[in-house]
């Protein structure tokens, strides 16, 4: 019980946040809390091996694994990096929180069952992806789900979607330098 008031008090204090420290608080806290989650993933990984073990960097293909193993076309690399860290999150934090939020607060303002709908919505634009960014997308979908609520109620819903985009494309940024680093590491 104690834990609950905790975090209700702190989520609580968000809103009177400046949107830049709420938007690089938030971003550190759930990139630090994803850092703790793919490091158990590794644990795992390692004592079960790769072939009882679901979450791996191999997974993808298509056109996003082009975008970290093509490094001779320099266009692609820079279309894709634009792609991943500044359209993608625009699009989903529209179909992922705003509209989600805006079309069930028109039935309730259940505020779980919001960030529950937003969740879904968020996780179902990373159906067809590589299993660990499903898994990533359970993850992040709740936090930008909260934070969108919580900025709403004291922002304008531009300054609201600004937030939540503004998390979300360094979230990505932070992901795309990861991979491109670790594989640089395989060369």
């Amino acid at each position: 019980m104690f834990l609950k008031e905790k975090i209700k008090s702190y989520l609580q204090g968000l809103q009177s946040y400046s949107n830049i420290r709420l938007i690089l608080e938030i971003t550190f806290v759930s990139n630090l809390l994803r850092f703790l989650a793919v490091f158990a993933f590794t644990i795992i990984y390692i004592f079960l091996g790769p072939e009882r073990f679901i979450y791996s960097i191999g997974d993808s293909s298509g056109p996003i694994k082009d975008l970290f193993t093509d490094t001779g076309n320099i266009e692609n690399t820079i279309a894709y990096f634009v792609i991943l860290t500044i359209l993608v999150p625009i699009t989903e934090t529209i179909l992922g929180q705003f509209l989600p939020i805006k079309i069930g607060s028109l039935f309730t303002k259940n505020s779980f069952f919001l960030v529950s709908l937003s969740t879904i919505a968020f996780v179902l634009l990373h159906i067809g992806t590589a299993p660990s960014q499903v898994a990533m997308a359970l993850f992040m979908g709740p936090i930008l789900g909260i934070v969108y609520l919580l900025k709403n109620k004291v922002s304008s819903v531009w300054t609201t979607i600004g937030v939540v985009f503004a998390i979300h494309a360094l979230t990505n940024l932070l992901a795309v330098i990861t991979v491109w680093w670790f594989l640089f590491l395989q060369r």
